[in-house]
């Protein structure tokens, strides 16, 4: 093992090292610079450096780290559900629950006991009528046998229309601006018949998805808003064995709104379970009272019950109206001609 010059110096001090030729022991004094000064009598002060540090050992290795602790146990997944809420201490006009809790047993659905709030969203108020004006006024449908001539080779049912300018409820000449001819074939299809004309939609009609105390079929202050709403009726005893051909004119009250986007609502006319013809509106631009007209031909449709002669005219929505976004209606006083 090394030892430092200081040391041995200072061994060498302690022992009494005599002097350079003499008696007088030698003395040393540190200069503070890591060097000594030795002084001998009768000799020159000699300066002796102390030796090198020693060079520092390596690091020692890093420890080894130590095992990762447990996952902590999942969070529970929260759902929801809505549900159509009926008029009533929630919504005054009917709307939507929306219910929302979490999945305790795991299933992927809210179960009733899971429910923890709920809030409705819910359908605004009818707005109130409009002023009456010319836009306003009813329009009206009348029908008539038409003798066989020009119109019609083998006879048939003339079909007028216009507005009921002086509010009698009937169609006066005066008031008539359209009319259309349905025409009986020369042979009728399924053993004779003419056309047959169904008063539909009427104040008898049956409206589904009502959420309000109008009388079916009233019409006004609109009250269907989702897929499947629709306005049925069945008719017995009508003398067509079969229809092919119809021709129809009813009143729809739109109360749809822009206060979110309502987009085309579409309305299948059924006839018997079979959908013959479609007609549209585009929602959200609240056109009130609006007269809708078509024709349509298909393949014959027979009749049905002990006559076979009985018919179930319906007409369906096909789109849901978003919260919010108002609703429709259909008009009684309307009339579908039906053709065998």
């Amino acid at each position: 093992m090394k030892r430092s010059t200081m040391m041995l110096v200072a061994m060498g001090l302690a022992m009494g090292w005599a002097g350079c030729g003499g008696s007088d022991p030698c003395s040393a004094s540190d200069n503070g610079d890591g060097t000594i000064t030795l002084s001998c009598p009768g000799s020159d002060d000699v300066v002796i450096r102390n030796g090198m540090d020693g060079v520092d050992g390596s690091n020692g290795m890093d420890g080894t780290d130590g095992t990762n602790g447990m996952d902590g146990a999942d969070g529970t997944s929260y759902v929801i559900r809505t549900a159509i809420e009926a008029a009533g201490a929630n919504c005054a006009e009917g709307g939507i629950a929306v219910e929302v809790g979490p999945d305790t047993n795991g299933n992927g659905a809210l179960d009733d006991e899971e429910v923890s709030s709920t809030e409705y969203v819910c359908n605004g108020a009818n707005g109130a009528d409009g002023l009456a004006g010319a836009d306003g006024v009813s329009h009206l449908v009348a029908t008539a046998d038409e003798p066989a001539g020009p119109n019609c080779a083998d006879g048939g049912i003339v079909v007028t229309s216009g507005p009921d300018t002086d509010g009698s409820g009937s169609l006066d000449a005066g008031e008539v601006t359209a009319t259309r001819y349905v025409c009986d074939g020369a042979d009728g299809v399924g053993g004779g018949g003419g056309a047959v004309t169904l008063d539909f939609p009427s104040s008898t009609s049956s409206l589904d998805n009502t959420f309000s105390s109008m009388p079916l079929g009233a019409g006004g202050g609109g009250v269907a808003f989702r897929t499947g709403s629709s306005v049925e009726q069945a008719f017995t005893g009508t003398g067509a064995a079969t229809i092919s051909s119809l021709f129809y004119q009813f009143d729809m009250d739109d109360q749809t709104n822009s206060s979110c986007s309502v987009g085309t609502l579409t309305f299948d006319v059924i006839i018997n379970g079979t959908t013959v013809d479609t007609y549209s509106f585009v929602g959200g631009s609240s056109m009130g009272r609006t007269t809708f007209t078509g024709e349509a031909h298909f393949l014959p449709i027979a009749g049905t019950g002990a006559g076979g002669d009985d018919y179930t005219l319906r007409l369906e929505a096909n789109e849901t109206v978003c919260g919010g976004g108002g609703s429709y209606n259909w008009y009684s006083g309307g009339a579908f001609i039906a053709n065998p």
